[in-house]
């Protein structure tokens, strides 16, 4: 959905934030990308997309896009990146056959700090890494705004390490803010 919303909209947008509603479940077979730009002022450009199969909404995305602006104050971060074991340290979730949903074969997650999912964890408090999954062992080359995107769709909802055996969990929808 970014990538059609970017190739309307140009890539030298910045983006500001998304959000994104998942309507409906998308089945094996072919989709349709619609796109639009909503409204363009001088310094913000909205734009929506949507992903569409056998004529139903399946999911869609609003983005914000705006230029950068002068201001008189600053905000400093509140947080900094939490303490966590490396990769290699970390414990790799394999991925389940009927326990996963299949996108999760696409990439890798390592947990580094936490409770893993479905493990009666007593807060929802967790962290770790994750790539795309290559079959050839590969790296991406290069990681963009979408792909980027994609990465922070995959990350399991963070109630998953509360559950003491698997339950369904479904994403209706998420929002982006980008700070910086």
């Amino acid at each position: 959905l970014l990538s059609h919303i970017l190739g309307l909209v140009g890539h030298e947008r910045v983006l500001r934030s998304l959000t994104v509603s998942f309507v409906g479940p998308v089945s094996v077979g072919q989709v349709e990308l619609r796109g639009e730009v909503l409204r363009e002022g001088k310094s913000a450009l909205q734009a929506e997309a949507r992903i569409l199969q056998d004529g139903q909404v399946c999911a869609v995305m609003l983005a914000s896009f705006g230029q950068p602006r002068a201001s008189q104050i600053e905000v400093s971060p509140q947080y900094e990146a939490p303490q966590v074991r490396s990769v290699a340290q970390s414990y790799r979730i394999p991925y389940v056959e009927g326990l996963m949903p299949e996108f999760f074969q696409r990439y890798d997650l390592h947990w580094a700090r936490g409770k893993p999912p479905f493990a009666g964890a007593s807060e929802p408090d967790f962290a770790g890494w994750m790539r795309f999954h290559h079959e050839d062992g590969e790296e991406t080359e290069r990681i963009d705004l979408p792909h980027l995107v994609g990465l922070v769709d995959a990350w399991p909802p963070s109630v998953l390490p509360l559950f003491k055996a698997p339950a369904a969990a479904r994403t209706l929808p998420w929002t982006l803010e980008i700070i910086d």
